[in-house]
């Protein structure tokens, strides 16, 4: 386990794993703040950096927008993207979330997690299916009789994922 600097968020934990190809590092920050961790400094809710040969190989970064690593970087121009729930619809094999926002129609959000806030509660759905209908985003969380039924929410909510080097 690393140690925060005094001022870290108080929910913040990071793992290092040392082997003979160099330390791995995850941190996870629920409430995001900026943190250095040696020569690591990161802004996310999820953060890995991987290495190979006593170098930096791989980064991710979720839920933040800086990520500086030995020899390589990231950034997003936001930690997320989020918006108004317009409605929420169950039927017998389908499901989904009518919302408004800076969402685009990706079929390459297919399989990210969205997440629903209704006051206090708030829910992760796997995102099946997205998709224009009109002048609105539908966002299916079950397709096919496979995956959740969308509860009533009223903001949405998408972590930005951003990785190094590019995913293929």
């Amino acid at each position: 386990m690393q140690h925060f600097p005094t001022g870290s968020a108080a929910d913040a934990v990071a793992v290092s794993v040392q082997s003979s190809e160099g330390t791995d590092l995850v941190v996870s920050m629920p409430s995001p703040a900026g943190v250095t961790l040696g020569e690591v400094s990161t802004d996310g809710c999820v953060t890995a950096v991987l290495a190979d040969n006593g170098k930096t190989s791989a980064l991710c970064l979720v839920g933040g927008k800086t990520l500086k690593a030995p020899g390589a970087g990231l950034a997003l121009p936001a930690p997320s993207r989020s918006g108004s729930v317009l409605a929420a619809v169950s039927e017998r094999s389908a499901s989904w979330f009518d919302i408004a926002g800076d969402l685009p129609a990706d079929a390459g959000l297919v399989g990210q997690n969205i997440f629903v806030m209704d006051g206090a509660a708030r829910r992760g759905y796997p995102i099946r299916g997205i998709e224009e209908v009109g002048d609105k985003l539908r966002v299916c969380v079950k397709r096919d009789s496979q995956g959740f039924e969308a509860r009533p929410a009223r903001q949405w909510e998408l972590p930005l994922t951003a990785y190094w080097p590019q995913k293929q």
